[in-house]
C-alpha cells in the first residue's frame, strides 16, 4: 500500500476507478491490498478480438461468398465467446450475450460491453472512457434516427 497525502493508493487493483480510498491509520493499515480479479476481457482487447473477428468475416465471404454457413457460424459464436468475456470483466453474467439476438435490446448490450469499464457492476461508476464513448454511441444513434425519420428537404 502505498500513501499519497491523505490517500492510500493500491497498486494490484485494476480498475482506476476504484483504485483510490481513504487510508485507515497507519497500525491498521493492511500489509496487503484487498483486490478483486475480474478476468475476462478489458476495452482494448474487445474492441481488437471484435476487429479481428470481423475481417475473418469479411475474407469467408470475398472468397466463398454467403455459400458458407459453417465458417460464417464460427466468426458469430466467435463473437459470442468475446462478448460473454467482457461480460465476465465487467462482473456481469455473460448470459447478457443473449441479449445481443434481440432488436433494440441489441444496442443497448453493445454499448454496455463497449463502454462500461472493468468491474462496474461492483463500483458502479463510470471513468471518462465510459462517458465519451456512451456519449458517441448516443450521438451516432441521434443521427441515424434523425437521417432515417426526419423530412428530407
Amino acid at each position: 500500500m502505498q500513501r499519497v497525502g491523505n490517500l492510500s493508493v493500491c497498486p494490484l487493483l485494476p480498475n482506476p476507478v476504484i483504485k483510490r480510498h481513504k487510508a485507515p491509520p497507519l497500525e491498521q493499515t493492511p500489509n496487503t491490498c484487498e483486490t478483486k480479479v475480474y478476468g475476462g476481457l478489458r476495452r482494448g482487447p474487445y474492441v481488437t478480438a471484435n476487429l479481428v473477428i470481423g475481417a475473418i468475416a469479411l475474407i469467408i465471404v470475398y472468397f466463398t461468398g454467403l455459400n458458407a454457413p459453417i465458417p460464417l457460424l464460427a466468426t458469430l459464436a466467435a463473437g459470442t465467446y468475446v462478448m460473454a468475456l467482457r461480460f465476465h470483466n465487467q462482473g456481469a453474467s455473460g448470459l447478457w450475450v443473449l441479449g445481443s439476438f434481440i432488436p433494440i435490446v441489441n444496442l443497448y448490450v453493445s454499448a454496455r460491453a463497449l463502454a462500461l469499464p472493468e468491474g462496474y457492476e461492483d463500483h458502479r461508476q463510470l471513468d471518462g472512457l465510459a462517458k465519451v464513448t456512451i456519449g458517441s454511441y448516443a450521438l451516432i444513434a441521434l443521427l441515424i434516427f434523425a437521417a432515417t425519420f426526419l423530412p428530407k428537404f
